[in-house]
């Protein structure tokens, strides 16, 4: 049993701190993500009936619906984006804002 329990071990996301389980959780997240995954898939239903398959293009598509996404960009993103500015994303992510700010 101890040796099935050290196997499995590095799955197990609650033995650690909230840091390290959402860095584990996210590693495997973005490892698995791909639009043709049934649990990708399965989570972008929730979005409603705007969404389809062709919306799935960036890790993270299937967390909000499109005018969500529209309305944070346009209220705390953008405002700041002036000509000529430069900026750095800290956020560790998969592009799906990134992509609609360059």
């Amino acid at each position: 049993a101890r040796q099935l329990v050290e196997l499995l071990a590095p799955s197990v996301a609650f033995r650690e701190s909230n840091v390290e389980t959402n860095r584990k959780v996210w590693d495997l997240y973005a490892k698995d993500w791909k639009p043709d995954c049934q649990w990708v898939r399965k989570m972008a239903e929730n979005l409603g009936e705007e969404w389809n398959e062709a919306d799935l293009n960036f890790i993270g598509d299937e967390w909000s619906d499109r005018f969500s996404l529209q309305q944070v960009l346009d209220e705390f993103i953008l405002p700041y984006c002036l000509q000529g500015c430069k900026a750095m994303e800290i956020g560790c992510g998969g592009g799906r804002v990134a992509v609609r700010v360059i």
